[in-house]
């Protein structure tokens, strides 16, 4: 099941974990505040291929896949180790 789920809304009223394996599809907002970065790295990032360019959920909307999300912070947390 995909869903999008919009400024944590979702999150607060099903209590879902940010690190689930439930595919969802989060807003730069959430990436933001999922991943601790600034807009201005995050979007340097994507231009180096660390992240994709994410899906157009609208024509001027995008959203990233929470499990590429989820995978990026893992590895954060790999390498911190």
């Amino acid at each position: 099941m995909i869903r999008i789920e919009h400024l944590g809304f979702l999150t607060k009223l099903t209590g879902a974990n940010t690190m689930s394996n439930t595919k969802r599809l989060l807003r730069l907002p959430q990436v933001l505040k999922a991943t601790g970065l600034k807009k201005s790295t995050f979007y340097k990032l994507v231009s180096q291929n660390q992240f994709s360019k994410g899906v157009n959920i609208s024509a001027r909307c995008k959203a990233w896949d929470s499990q590429e999300i989820d995978n990026w912070i893992k590895s954060k947390l790999e390498q911190a180790a």
